[in-house]
């Protein structure tokens, strides 16, 4: 069976697919309901031009001229729960913020406030197109663990100027039930 939080984002790429209006406020781009591209305006400037271009979620040109305390994109992965030994995997096809190592984490929204959980991998910026998938295991004690809450990935972007193309985004859950483990950390890879 599908996981909501599956549904929820394939929908929300779809809707990306198809709003092709993006909306500019002072410190806000959305692209589309749930997606968009935010930055402290009050502490920096900066410029974010979305370029046409054919087959692709979003192609952004990033101008940061006094840098903001924070910027990122924003991806609603709308309401869902986690549970423990779950496993939340992300593949992006993508290029831009080459040379950048981009930390992912994902906010999760209850009644009991907010709460950020930072994926096991961060996303490697790429000079070309280029495919990567993340994966991260639910921990009992995340906040993406628990009761039902409203979910947002959230990409911590660079404070300089890059570019950045999204061609597509896919996001799976493995359940617990599978027992599947994808083993400690490690410092390097296997040999």
């Amino acid at each position: 069976m599908t996981h909501p939080i599956e549904l929820n984002t394939a929908r929300t790429v779809q809707d990306m697919r198809l709003d092709n209006d993006p909306k500019h406020t002072n410190s806000e781009v959305t692209l589309a309901s749930g997606v968009y591209f935010s930055w402290d305006a009050d502490g920096g400037d900066v410029t974010l031009d979305l370029l046409p271009k054919q087959d692709v979620l979003f192609a952004a040109k990033v101008t940061v001229q006094r840098k903001p305390g924070w910027l990122s994109f924003n991806l609603s992965l709308r309401e869902g729960s986690l549970e423990a030994g779950d496993i939340l995997g992300l593949v992006l096809d993508f290029e831009g913020c080459a040379g950048e190592t981009l930390p992912l984490f994902i906010r999760s929204a209850r009644s009991s406030g907010m709460n950020d959980t930072y994926l096991q991998e961060p996303l490697q910026g790429q000079s070309s197109r280029a495919v990567q998938t993340l994966l991260h295991t639910v921990h009992g004690d995340s906040a993406l663990c628990g009761p039902s809450g409203f979910h947002t990935l959230v990409f911590n972007l660079p404070m300089r100027d890059f570019d950045f193309v999204l061609h597509d985004l896919r996001l799976f859950v493995l359940p617990a039930a599978r027992c599947l483990d994808l083993g400690p950390p490690r410092l390097g890879k296997p040999v």
